[in-house]
């Protein structure tokens, strides 16, 4: 009768308790004291959360991270041009488990750039009652929102990443492969993406960023593209998208690395329709995960270890909030 051994080519460790170093997932040990198999595997699922306070709206500024996240103003109509008073100028805090009420946002306004954590984040561009395409740049400590340098080409749909210090916006409809750096007080032109599009994705920090999918202005069909900025220059990441993914959806928490990429919701296919897809970049490759429970364009901020897909819209809006999260996990292995 074949051994363990000589079908796996490896012993498999006995220790009387679960290692707390396991990192690699798929390890096997034997756990004496309980006399089981036991390994470590990756669990990665969405679960809803507390729907946003107020009416419902779709694409605000959101950042921060699951237990601690923030998201201000929006849209609460669906028509176009948005009327002036449909853009809420409120911003709401979450702990994990609750909204509470945060700052009022200075300039009401929607699919622009976000950036950093709860406590210190930032906003940019956008569309505004006063327009498309705007400019201004809010920071929020907090406690309150306060107006900073405009940024000197206005863009909405624009993508955000890093800090509050140390930001990117990234492209947007009004000029689809400018890139804007920001140093806490100001803003300067960085070098142009390789590959101009705009309702894309985006993580990492301001040196180490990634732009991921999107649509070009012509044609429109979404793409699976990824480009990762070192500070000074957009370069081809040889790992695309396993497929084309689209929103304005990649406010990151900016203290992520590009290496824990989470790119979900929004818009894939052709004809495009809404999706929940999930895909996540390991620093190599990229897989698909679990889907949101709703397809839906959606406000998302985190990583892929815990991530927040804040209201947003299908065919209407939606004040539904889904948290994600991807944990290493110890299972019992038994027999089926």
């Amino acid at each position: 009768m074949s051994t363990y051994r000589e079908i796996h080519g490896k012993a498999v460790k006995s220790v009387s308790s679960d290692p707390s170093d396991a990192t690699s997932e798929g390890q096997i040990w034997y756990n004496t004291t309980s006399n089981t198999f036991k390994s470590l595997v990756l669990v990665e699922s969405w679960a809803s959360g507390e729907n946003v306070p107020g009416t419902a709206t779709r694409l605000g500024f959101a950042s921060g991270t699951v237990t601690a996240g923030l998201y201000a103003s929006g849209y609460e109509g669906t028509s176009s041009p948005p009327p002036a008073n449909l853009m809420p100028n409120t911003s709401f805090e979450y702990d994990g488990t609750n909204w509470t009420s945060g700052g009022t946002f200075g300039t009401r306004r929607f699919i622009g750039a976000s950036a950093g954590t709860q406590t210190a984040s930032l906003a940019a561009g956008g569309n505004a009652p006063t327009g498309a395409n705007r400019g201004e740049t809010e920071e929020y400590n907090g406690t309150a929102w306060a107006e900073q340098s405009d940024m000197p080409t206005g863009n909405q749909g624009n993508t955000g990443a890093g800090i509050q210090t140390a930001a990117l916006s990234i492209s947007g409809s009004n000029d689809y492969d400018i890139t804007l750096e920001y140093d806490g007080s100001s803003w300067t032109a960085g070098n142009n993406l390789t590959s101009a599009r705009y309702k894309r994705y985006g993580s990492g920090t301001q040196t180490a960023a990634m732009f991921s999918g999107g649509r070009p202005p012509s044609p429109s069909d979404i793409v699976s593209t990824v480009e990762q900025y070192d500070g000074t220059n957009w370069t081809s990441n040889p790992a695309s998208l396993g497929t084309g993914q689209a929103g304005y959806s990649s406010q990151n928490i900016g203290t992520s690395s590009r290496d824990a990429t989470i790119v979900a919701g929004g818009g894939a296919g052709s004809p495009v329709s809404n999706t929940g897809a999930t895909q996540i970049y390991d620093g190599t490759s990229w897989r698909t995960s679990t889907s949101m429970s709703t397809a839906r364009e959606t406000s998302l901020t985190g990583d892929s270890a815990a991530a927040l897909a804040i209201a947003g819209y299908t065919s209407s809006n939606t004040a539904a909030v889904e948290e994600f999260s991807g944990a290493k996990v110890i299972q019992t292995l038994t027999q089926s």
